[in-house]
């Protein structure tokens, strides 16, 4: 496996191109009680938070990463036109009906079509499949219809 330079907090490290987020958090010294890890992204895209988790990480050369201090543990996502206050991280389908049909843990047999935007920078559109989880961004907005399926 290839093996890349990279830059956490300003200080280089050699490490495989492909490695997971609780492997960077050690490499880099990273309290992850304390602190959370990000990629720098080049433009007007947003820093992607890397999670503390065995989540594989597909590295470049040179990419820049840092720490800072966690401030906010709840952020903002818009459901069907409506917001709501949730933790921040990944969400999941049913999480995410739920938020637009309270009574769906009631009927799970319904079946939902998920579709987002404004999410992370790495996948800022797409679709949220049942049993699946997206990262959740501050503003992200979600639309949830009924499929008229069981």
């Amino acid at each position: 496996m290839k093996k890349v330079k990279i830059y956490i907090d300003r200080k280089e490290h050699e490490c495989h191109e492909r490695i997971e987020g609780e492997a960077l958090y050690l490499l880099g010294q990273i309290n992850s009680v304390t602190h959370d890890l990000w990629r720098e992204e080049q433009g007007k895209t947003d820093d992607e938070l890397i999670e503390n988790t065995k989540t594989e990480i597909h590295l470049k050369e040179w990419t820049h990463f840092y720490s800072a201090e966690k401030t906010q543990k709840k952020i903002t996502i818009i459901v069907n036109g409506t917001p709501h206050e949730v933790e921040k991280g990944e969400i999941t389908y049913d999480e995410v009906v739920t938020l637009a049909f309270p009574d769906f843990p009631q009927h799970p047999e319904r079946t939902y079509s998920v579709t987002y935007e404004k999410g992370q920078a790495t996948k800022p559109v797409g679709i949220l499949s049942p049993g699946g989880t997206v990262k959740v961004k501050d503003g992200m907005s979600f639309k949830v219809k009924h499929t008229g399926q069981s």
